[in-house]
């Protein structure tokens, strides 16, 4: 579960076909000042299939950076995770799962649990957004087999503690989830359970095919989809909020006196809300190298 805020569009990546075009270069820009440099990378979390990924340019700037930026640092362990999710994904005072639910929404969650083998009582102490992810991640791996490293933690042995930081922490990442409403954390619950989210108009989309190829906005229209309309709590939350509050860090980040890798997920990067969008109205030149 360490891809925290990856796994709706893990859980997308594993719907879709995995065709590769013929040359991978996933999006990457470059901003600069007299004495320093930043490259923002889009990343996918975890893959379904073998990718060849790597570039030239994205090597060459991943061994010239001082620092490295991921949304969270890669050396949070399995108990610190644990201790994180028991304090924000259980509900309390004797609350369960089902309170939160409708007849008709306790009746589909029944059949998943059944479908899924999970244990009820263990699904009932979840909060909603708890549930929705566990339930995700389980027939995620059920329907695509074993998640293969994505990005992150294809690259972390690479990169010296001294020279990795987060731009959040793993209880900042959880609460993007736990801090939303009853509302929108059923909402969340029950289009993970019927498949009502991530979906766009037509054909399926080739996610890990539209990231190779650099196709940020035809990346981040069914990304969107999955995260709820732009305006809505959950995009907000999701995307917008964390892109404003990435974006101020970014030009401090500029405003040193070292060069600095920025990897982050691929959805973060299109749209009127994406990074280079705003860097761009804080009077950035972002330039798109690869």
């Amino acid at each position: 579960m360490k891809a925290v805020l990856g796994r709706v569009l893990i859980a997308l990546l594993l719907c879709f076909g995995l065709t590769l075009p013929a040359l991978a270069e996933p999006a990457m820009w470059r901003i600069s000042d007299e004495d320093s440099q930043v490259w923002l990378f889009g990343s996918v979390h975890a893959f379904n299939s073998r990718v060849k990924w790597r570039t030239a340019a994205f090597n060459k700037a991943l061994k010239a950076a001082d620092l490295v930026y991921f949304e969270m640092p890669t050396t949070v362990s399995d108990d610190e995770y644990v201790q994180a999710m028991v304090k924000l994904g259980l509900n309390r005072k004797g609350k369960i799962l089902s309170d939160y639910l409708s007849k008709k929404q306790k009746i589909q969650l029944a059949q998943v649990v059944v479908a899924l083998r999970l244990n009820p009582t263990v699904v009932e102490s979840m909060r909603p957004w708890f549930a929705a992810m566990t339930i995700s991640g389980i027939a995620g791996e059920i329907a695509g087999g074993k998640l293969r490293p994505g990005v992150e933690d294809s690259i972390k042995r690479e990169i010296p503690n001294r020279k990795e930081r987060g731009f959040d922490s793993l209880e900042t990442q959880l609460r993007v989830f736990a801090d939303l409403s009853d509302k929108a954390q059923v909402k969340m619950l029950i289009e993970t359970i019927t498949g009502g989210g991530g979906q766009v108009a037509g054909e399926p989309v080739d996610l890990t095919s539209l990231w190779l190829g650099g196709d940020v906005e035809g990346l981040y229209a069914p990304a969107a989809v999955a995260f709820g309309k732009p305006g809505s709590e959950m995009f907000n939350a999701l995307l917008t909020k964390r892109n404003k509050r990435w974006a101020g860090q970014v030009e401090k980040l500029l405003a040193s006196d070292q060069d600095v890798m920025v990897i982050v997920g691929a959805a973060h990067f299109g749209g009127s809300s994406g990074l280079p969008a705003l860097l761009k109205k804080r009077g950035i030149k972002v330039e798109r190298i690869q």
